[in-house]
């Protein structure tokens, strides 16, 4: 399959194979947040992604249907009343489950301090570019400074091809400088030398798109 077809067709496998509810959470964020609570859920809230839709209103409960969308696009509309506090708990900042865009917009209202208390859990939901939280979280972490390098590098040594392959994608083309100089080696790395599960998962060559974006080799 080519990488045009790759990316259209692997994202809805992805999301199909990791959760049954489109409203759980990444088992990985339970590792770091075990004792966080859920965030309260009192707006109604509704997403549209890779041809699929659903909404969820304030008592829990869950409609789909499909959408009309041509491409893989979120359209989000809700109704919130999101002030965010700089002593309210941490953990508020990382989404509960996939349209949690109250805690999406705390988070984008929070200083660069407080975004790098949580960000292995917010890297999480990088796992699937499509998920509806994502676009939030590349905002919110793109303008970080060199301490966005150590995890985004812990992601690129594991063997969560596909993981990687959002980052490099999604993420790295747009972060700063000082990110790029700590990651620039571990990415020509991907390019010239890819691990097997890297190559077929063609995480080699958006390390090699994301260089010729760099300018760099």
């Amino acid at each position: 399959m080519d990488s045009a077809c790759r990316r259209s067709a692997r994202p809805a496998l992805r999301f199909c194979s990791i959760h049954s509810s489109p409203w759980e959470r990444p088992s990985r964020i339970d590792a770091h947040m075990e004792t966080h609570s859920p965030v309260p859920h009192t707006s109604v809230m509704t997403w549209a992604i890779s041809g699929y839709s659903a909404s969820k209103d304030a008592a829990g409960d869950t409609t789909h249907a499909k959408s009309n969308a041509a491409h893989a696009e979120t359209r989000i509309s809700m109704k919130h009343d999101v002030t965010y506090d700089a002593s309210t708990d941490i953990s508020r900042l990382v989404p509960g489950h996939k349209g949690d865009f109250d805690a999406c917009h705390r988070l984008l209202e929070a200083s660069p301090a407080q975004v790098r208390r949580v960000l292995p859990e917010l890297l999480v939901w990088l796992q699937d570019i499509n998920w509806p939280v994502a676009p939030y979280i590349l905002k919110a972490l793109r303008p970080l400074d060199a301490a966005l390098a150590q995890p985004v590098m812990d992601i690129l040594a594991g063997d969560d091809e596909m993981w990687k392959y959002w980052i490099i994608s999604n993420l790295l083309p747009q972060v700063r400088t000082e990110v790029r100089q700590a990651l620039h080696p571990r990415i020509v790395a991907i390019a010239k030398q890819p691990t097997p599960g890297e190559a077929a998962d063609e995480v080699n060559l958006a390390a090699a798109g994301l260089l010729a974006q760099w300018g760099s080799d």
